[in-house]
């Protein structure tokens, strides 16, 4: 029992004693870069990248990314960007680390777009393209989807490249888009627009420059059916290529094998290509040798050979199984594609949606302000409206005593109208005026009747007097309640008195002369205009104590011997003479 605990004591103590070794040589590695600067890092992963010490050149650009990524300073920032670009390269061409290649190139082309660093920028969306390129070659697409990716970043990186003068990656891009189409097709525009880049702008002494030009001048030719000068130039094009660019070489012979294949010459586009596996100078990648076999079936079929396309193929699938052993994690990469696509869907849904909110805020400040100034003008119409009620109010006395000429004209109308369709009641009422005599012999019966009545003529004097004075006030016989009884009442006598002066001196009844003097004073305010004017006979007529119309219009036609409408008009012609 003794010994079981020391050998568990022993093996852990192993067992820290191995994790503090691995900690202490993952620190050994790293201490040395812990206080470099910015520079001094990318400075010694470039020198590491070129000793092929991958590790410690990952470990440099590693920590100079991680340490600086968030800094302010634009040139820190572009060493920064520089450093994921080398990441993305080493992982993509070393490690076969798609996904982190992915990423790190693409972080680098954020920050390189941020700064407007056009230059950088084309080399690293170069890059991608050849990513995603060789991508389509183990996962082709139904769609092309990632072959047209590819095409969309070399063009990008073909525009980028031409702006900012980086005649390399002119010529790197030229080379990757113009073998994206052979030996099956060529790309006219693209040839037309490099052609006239080569002959402008990019000097002669550019790397690639040679190989690009042939390029150019012998797809040129094999477009225009002219097989010789295409094979001369793609052979020239093959020969200048030294012996340490062997992927130049491989392009070369399949551009010659696009020669053979137009011309149907198959077995000599076999030739070129199956020239590719024998050199022993030539690639040994296997994505090159799936490319390679490939072709050999296609070409075989397309001469008939069957079994040997069969056997190329078999040999494709085999160069495809080797490169997908090497590629780490290549499937995850279609799912980092598909999540960027789907990022870039729902931030383009985020943006529509903040859109849509912005016009409905905007829509609900335009609908809050029309409500506010429709409340603003509701409440001044509804302030006016008052104001308006009580400047009418106070200027309805007015409007009553000083109405318009119209309003005159049309009362006098309606006046006149209502006196024509009484005229045959007045008629009636003035043939009975016969019986006026009658009455005057009832006066003569009453005078003498009156005349054997003890009153002396000093009392006879004394209340005529104040008879007439009484009957001289106009606010008290205009009174249409004024009758024999308030005449006596005021006069301070009887009415049996009363009314035996007014027979004997006025010669009618009290009701006769009451009228007269009524009469009388409608004459003078129908005459004055200045101050009656406003006002219709019938209303002038009220105004004086009649209470009834016919008994105005007898009144007004015994007094007078005319209608009140007729006397109107005569004071009317009257007025128009004397102006």
């Amino acid at each position: 029992m003794h010994a079981l605990k020391n050998t568990i004591v022993t093996l852990i103590s192993l067992f820290l004693s191995l994790q503090s070794y691995a900690a202490l040589k993952t620190a050994s590695k790293i201490m040395p870069f812990v206080e470099d600067t910015a520079e001094e890092l990318f400075e010694k992963a470039q020198a590491y990248q070129k000793s092929s010490k991958l590790d410690s050149a990952l470990i440099c650009y590693s920590m100079l990314v991680e340490t600086y990524r968030n800094t302010n300073d634009m040139a820190t920032h572009e060493i920064v960007g520089k450093s994921l670009s080398e990441m993305g390269q080493c992982y993509y061409i070393n490690y076969r680390d798609n996904i982190r290649a992915y990423q790190c190139l693409a972080e680098a082309q954020t920050i390189f777009e941020k700064n407007n660093n056009m230059k950088e920028c084309s080399l690293v969306l170069l890059n991608l393209g050849n990513l995603f390129n060789m991508y389509d070659y183990i996962f082709p697409a139904k769609d092309k989807s990632s072959l047209k990716r590819s095409r969309e970043l070399y063009e990008k990186s073909l525009q980028m490249s031409i702006a900012s003068k980086s005649w390399d990656i002119v010529c790197s891009a030229y080379i990757n888009m113009a073998m994206m189409s052979l030996p099956f097709s060529i790309d006219k525009q693209l040839n037309d627009k490099t052609r006239d880049i080569l002959r402008d702008s990019i000097p002669p002494k550019t790397m690639d420059y040679q190989f690009t030009n042939l390029l150019c001048v012998g797809t040129d030719a094999l477009a225009e059916g002219n097989f010789d000068d295409a094979r001369k130039a793609f052979i020239e094009m093959r020969d200048s290529i030294g012996l340490s660019a062997p992927r130049e070489k491989y392009m070369a012979d399949v551009c010659l094998s696009a020669v053979a294949l137009a011309e149907k010459k198959y077995d000599e586009a076999i030739d070129c290509i199956r020239w590719i596996l024998m050199d022993n100078s030539g690639v040994s990648d296997s994505d090159v040798h799936m490319e390679v076999y490939d072709l050999l079936a296609k070409y075989s079929s397309f001469g008939g050979n069957q079994t040997m396309s069969d056997y190329y193929r078999i040999k494709y699938f085999e160069a495809k199984d080797s490169l997908m052993r090497d590629v780490v994690a290549l499937e995850p990469t279609r799912i980092e594609l598909e999540l960027d696509d789907i990022k870039q869907n729902a931030r383009k849904i985020e943006e529509e949606r903040q859109l849509i909110w912005l016009w409905l805020i905007f829509s609900l400040i335009i609908v809050v302000g029309l409500s506010i100034v429709s409340f603003i003008i509701t409440r001044k119409n509804r302030d006016l409206k008052l104001k308006n009620k009580v400047i009418f109010d106070q200027l309805q006395p007015l409007l009553h005593i000083q109405p318009s000429a119209s309003v005159i004209k049309k009362e006098e109308k309606e006046y006149e109208e209502k006196e024509l369709k009484q005229n045959i009641e007045i008629a009636e009422e003035l043939e009975s005026s016969k019986s006026d005599e009658p009455d005057k012999a009832e006066e003569g019966e009453a005078k003498r009747k009156y005349r054997d009545s003890s009153m002396t003529d000093e009392t006879r004097h004394m209340l005529i007097g104040k008879i007439e004075e009484v009957l001289g006030n106009m606010d008290k016989i205009c009174d249409s309640n004024f009758s024999l009884q308030k005449l006596t009442s005021l006069v301070g006598s009887n009415t049996s008195y009363i009314s035996r002066i007014v027979n004997e001196h006025y010669g009618m009844s009290f009701g006769n002369l009451l009228n007269r003097y009524r009469i009388q004073e409608v004459c003078r305010r129908m005459a004055d205009s200045e101050e009656y004017g406003h006002l219709t006979i019938e209303a002038i007529s009220e105004s004086v104590g009649f209470n009834t119309r016919a008994t105005f219009v007898k009144a007004f036609r015994l007094n007078i011997g005319m209608l009140p409408s007729e006397y109107m008009r005569l004071l009317k012609k009257e007025s128009e003479n004397k102006d």
